[in-house]
């Protein structure tokens, strides 16, 4: 891709060279930079006059925030970030890496003995749901947790995607809602209902948690959406909105998972239709993880 001028300069600015692009989405790119020999990962944002672009705006200012605040609870992502002519500009190390996802999917085709794959996959379970305790225990909810933010690096857990994080004893006027298939049935009802902030608890992030944790141990979503795989993009979002709020969540049975007596019925308890149902925090989640 011809990067014009002005991010060509920016690019000078800021010190780094360019590799190539991830993404380019209207007013916004990603790109892969590298600067003293180190690869990393330059999220750009230019200044519009939408609402959805000044959201936009403020979502990368956000995880620029957090994650120059907060280095120990993020593995060290931040590298840097700035504005300048308009644009804003957010600078993190790239990861060393796999997603925790691909891992699991690993031991699930290549081990061919149930209880050693098993073993295997509650360990990275584990891991993430460790990542989560720290996360609030430090005072922090991430806001959107899903298989496609988390990462296995040196066998430690990365997460990315920090813009709709924020401190458990604040509110996040940012928040409208999340990833359709990992939101908890209550967000989804607010999403429906207005375009308003939506009210993130940590029971909501319980929920988004076990969602997760259901797909890394079974490859599956958690919830039946009554949709082929194939055809659920294309789906209307107002139809999977009532889904999310159903709420009706597979077996392990029934998407052809190793049995895990126990771990399903934790699984279960995380993604209740009713939030005080759920574990309370993501800690309280995880202790309860750690007793299987």
């Amino acid at each position: 891709m011809q990067l014009n001028n002005e991010t060509e300069k920016l690019l000078g600015e800021i010190g780094v060279e360019y590799l190539e692009t991830i993404a380019d989405r209207r007013d916004t790119l990603v790109l892969k930079v590298v600067r003293g020999g180190k690869h990393m990962i330059l999220k750009l944002h230019s200044d519009g006059e939408s609402e959805e672009s000044k959201s936009k705006a403020k979502l990368l200012g956000r995880e620029a925030e957090i994650l120059s605040q907060i280095p120990y609870l993020t593995n060290h992502l931040y590298v840097g970030h700035g504005k300048s002519d308009g644009k804003h500009w957010l600078l993190i190390r790239e990861i060393d890496g796999q997603e925790v996802h691909q891992a699991a999917k690993h031991y699930r085709e290549s081990i061919s003995n149930q209880e050693e794959r098993t073993s295997h996959i509650m360990a990275l379970l584990l891991k993430v749901s460790s990542f989560y305790d720290a996360l609030y225990a430090g005072g922090y909810l991430h806001g959107d947790v899903q298989p496609a933010h988390t990462y296995l690096e040196r066998d430690e857990i990365t997460v990315i995607d920090w813009g709709l994080a924020r401190k458990i004893d604040e509110p996040n006027l940012l928040y409208k809602g999340g990833f359709i298939y990992f939101v908890a049935p209550e967000i989804a009802g607010q999403m429906r209902s207005s375009g308003l902030p939506v009210e993130y608890t940590p029971r909501a992030e319980v929920y988004a948690l076990g969602a997760t944790l259901f797909m890394f141990y079974t490859g599956s979503l958690a919830l039946d959406f009554g949709i082929p795989k194939a055809d659920l993009r294309k789906a209307p979002m107002e139809q999977k909105l009532q889904r999310v709020i159903e709420n009706r969540i597979f077996s392990f049975k029934d998407v052809g998972a190793d049995p895990h007596p126990a771990l399903e019925e934790l699984l279960r308890k995380s993604l209740s239709t009713d939030p005080a149902e759920r574990f309370e925090t993501p800690s309280v989640f995880h202790r309860y993880l750690l007793g299987l």
